[in-house]
């Protein structure tokens, strides 16, 4: 599989627009100079190895935001229900924005 394209990567984010932080990342191509990088593709089981380690990893952290933690748990749930073999990760930067999708 290959990575993401960024004309993939927006049109994903404009078929995902309802979803949370995905109206940011479309607000964010649109209006921003922004950098994009098509990140990596790795087997579902390792991004959800590498996820679920990071939601811990935040859950034992004191003064870690509720609703962080609340989103990273949907990550993980998210991941947990993927029916493809492998996921791709990307990023876009703008200033003051950074989104890993």
């Amino acid at each position: 599989m290959n990575n993401l394209s960024f004309l993939k990567f927006n049109q994903l984010c404009k078929l995902n627009a309802e979803k949370k932080y995905v109206r940011e990342c479309i607000d964010c191509i649109e209006n921003e100079d922004c950098l994009y990088h098509c990140g990596t593709v790795m087997s579902a089981g390792h991004v959800l190895s590498t996820y679920s380690l990071r939601l811990e990893i935040a859950k034992g952290r004191d003064g870690v935001d509720q609703d962080y933690i609340n989103d990273f748990g949907q990550i993980v749930e998210s991941i947990k229900n993927v029916k493809a073999e492998n996921i791709g990760i990307a990023d876009l930067y703008a200033n003051g924005f950074v989104s890993s999708n």
